[in-house]
């Protein structure tokens, strides 16, 4: 394991290590190879070069492994035509105010930026800023490869810690049913799809990371687990594949709902109703899937469905 920057001091080094043993420390660990592929991780690294290509490299007992790390925060943003991080942005600045490089007014505007863009998210915009960023990186790849054979290794994993996916204002119904916080987040079919889509990697491992104040939650498979519906948990769909849903559904289901013409249009009205009949009909069918918590009180307080949250 890691020995030689194990201290959280919100460095970009520190975090990478940090990520590698908190995997190895999650109590939450799931998918039918999650213990082979974590096994993977556990190594001492072939180099200390910082500039290195994937981020690590570990000779363990299954061998020499590339693993790249990442975050990608659910609120991630688009700034000057690429994806921005404000979590990691609070992140840097305060690794700079601890050495002196910055100025509690440099932390004060980050943390107010960063609370500024939490009422923005939205599921679908996190799952565009997934892709995005897991794409990128899927570009290097070869780059990636090329680094990692030149010391006999050929497995190469992506450590992808998901921060801030806890959607307090989401609910994740099927076999079991419990609103999406830190204490339980769901494996989503956007994910796993777009995992799917490559043969580049040898596995991927998403640290849905809450250290140190709850405990983090791991799910490990490979892009072939993933096309072939073989990860081995439960994978839960979103509903509602437009923004406007979540940013429109608690109008829409107002008691007053004649308080709502003069707030959405025609269109806008027919588009959140046809996404709430899509989630109610795969309730009903009890298919896996993610609403609006909102939505779920709805169905729930008009007798429509039974509460089955636990």
């Amino acid at each position: 394991m890691i020995v030689s920057i194990i201290i959280d001091d919100g460095s970009k080094e520190s975090r990478e290590a940090m990520a590698l043993v908190v995997v190895s420390e999650a109590k939450q660990k799931y998918g039918n190879s999650v213990d082979t592929i974590l096994n993977w991780l556990i190594g001492q690294p072939c180099t200390s070069d910082k500039s290195e290509m994937p981020d690590f490299i570990l000779r363990g007992s299954s061998g020499v492994i590339g693993v790249e790390h990442f975050e990608v925060s659910a609120n991630s943003v688009v700034e000057f035509g690429k994806w921005q991080s404000p979590l990691a942005r609070a992140s840097n600045v305060l690794h700079s105010f601890k050495n002196g490089k910055a100025d509690l007014n440099d932390v004060e505007k980050e943390i107010d930026r960063l609370i500024k863009t939490d009422e923005k998210i939205s599921y679908a915009s996190s799952v565009r800023a997934f892709e995005s960023i897991f794409n990128k990186h899927l570009s290097k790849v070869k780059t990636y490869r090329k680094r990692l054979s030149d010391f006999g290794g050929e497995r190469l994993v992506f450590l992808i810690e998901m921060l801030a996916w806890n959607f307090v204002g989401l609910t994740a119904l099927g076999n079991t049913s419990f609103d999406c916080n830190m204490t339980e987040v769901p494996l989503t079919k956007e994910i796993v799809d777009i995992v799917s889509s490559t043969d580049d990697l040898d596995a991927v491992v998403l640290l849905y990371n809450f250290y140190p104040f709850h405990e983090s939650t791991v799910f490990a498979f490979t892009p072939q687990q993933a096309r072939g519906n073989a990860v081995g948990i439960e994978i839960y769909e979103f509903v509602g594949n437009s923004e406007l849903v979540e940013n429109n559904l608690a109008k829409i289901m107002n008691t007053q709902a004649n308080q709502n013409e003069n707030i959405l249009s025609d269109v806008n009205r027919q588009t959140i109703m046809a996404d709430c009949t899509n989630a109610f009909e795969l309730i009903s069918a009890g298919k896996s899937c993610i609403v609006q918590t909102n939505f779920y009180d709805f169905l729930v307080g008009n007798g429509i469905v039974n509460d089955k949250r636990r």
